[in-house]
This record gives structure tokens, sequence and C-alpha cells, in this order.
């Protein structure tokens, strides 16, 4: 069985054409799958149209934060209720395109490897300057190699949930997953622009998180 996990927030324009998007190739894979939602209390009318897919799919579960958690807090929130063999994580942006999860798939070929997604050096450049600083800082002072290329687009195994529920909520799954010495493989893939509005991290909010970061990690 195969669950996909992904937080939502401020999506409402185009989660009917992301979960379509899920499905259409997940049932190219051809095995039982589950969808968790989990509206990170959003703004807009993301939660309004959780309800009406959920209507026409018996195979996606939906929750909502009564506040906001934040993109990973609500990864940890999603992997907890998951029950499936294999788990998907991705952003609901379109950035992340499920055109790949049979490319995830063909290379994870044992229960401890999880798989990440990468993007391409031009891709890497235009997250600018601070933000390559910072995941350097990050890997030197830490001792866990992060790379900017490196996105949340993964492929994991129940075998990594439970150490996954232990993170704190000042934690990433990457950096979780290669404390605990996973082997952690990596796949290139085209990472889209965003198909509605921008990031949901201010500067402040990226700051505050990346010093978090380094403090959990020391």
């Amino acid at each position: 069985m195969i669950t996909v996990v992904s937080p939502i927030y401020n999506s409402s324009k185009i989660i009917e054409k992301f979960v379509k998007s899920i499905v259409i190739n997940l049932q190219k894979i051809n095995r039982t799958f589950e969808i968790i939602l989990i509206d990170d209390s959003s703004t807009d009318d993301s939660w309004k149209q959780l309800l009406k897919i959920k209507l026409i799919n018996k195979n996606i579960k939906i929750f909502k934060n009564k506040k906001n958690l934040g993109q990973h807090p609500t990864i940890k929130k999603a992997l907890k209720k998951s029950k499936g063999d294999l788990i998907f994580i991705l952003d609901c942006d379109f950035q992340d395109n499920p055109k790949y999860f049979k490319d995830f798939i063909n290379l994870k070929t044992d229960q401890k490897t999880a798989i990440f997604g990468k993007i391409d050096k031009k891709t890497t450049a235009s997250k600018g300057f601070l933000s390559i600083m910072y995941w350097c800082i990050f890997s030197m002072v830490t001792r866990i190699n992060y790379s900017p290329s490196i996105t949340t687009f993964a492929l994991i195994d129940k075998f990594h949930i439970k150490h996954a529920l232990n993170m704190s909520d000042n934690g990433f799954l990457f950096a979780e997953l290669k404390k605990k010495s996973f082997p952690i493989k990596f796949i290139y893939y085209d990472k889209r622009k965003r198909l509605l509005g921008e990031s949901s991290y201010t500067y402040l909010k990226l700051i505050s998180t990346g010093l978090k970061w380094i403090k959990n990690y020391i």
C-alpha cells in the first residue's frame, strides 16, 4: 500500500488539480493507496475544497490543524496517520510533480533506504546566496551534510515512521534520518515553478526556523 501525504496551505484554487494528478500517477503504479491531506489552518477556502474532494474519492483522508503549525510539524502529523508500506511526501504547490512517483519507487531497493529529490544546479542557484550560505553553515555546525539542492519531495518506508515521529517540532525529516545514519539515495527531477502564489515563508520566519534547526541538531 502507498500513502501520499501533503500539508495544505492556502491552495484552494489548485487542490483539485493537485489531487487528480496524484491519483492518476498512483493508478499507473497499480497499487492500493491512501492520500492524507492536512490543512495547516489556511486563511482561504482550502478546507471547503478538501471537503468536496473527499466526497469524490474514498481513498482521501483530510484533517485540519486548529492553528498554523508549519510545514514540517504538519508532515509529522500526517505521517502519524499513515498506514502505507511506502510513503510519499510532497508539497501541494505543484513544484513536486507526481509523475516522478514511479522513478522514486524504482530507485528504492530496500526497506532502510529513503529516497529524496534533488534539483539541478541552475534551480539551486536561484534560491539565493543567503540560502546557500545557511545550508553550508548548517552542514558544518551540525555535521549533517545537507545540500540546498535537496527538496522535501521524498519516499520513505514504514520502517522510518517511528523515527520520524520521534523528531522534535523543530526538526525536519532529512536531518532526522541522516542523524540516525539511514542510507539515503537521491533522484534528480525537474522542480517546476510554483503554480499558485508565493512561499508562505517570510525572511523572519526563515531565519527563526533556520536557527531552531541548527540548535536542534547541534
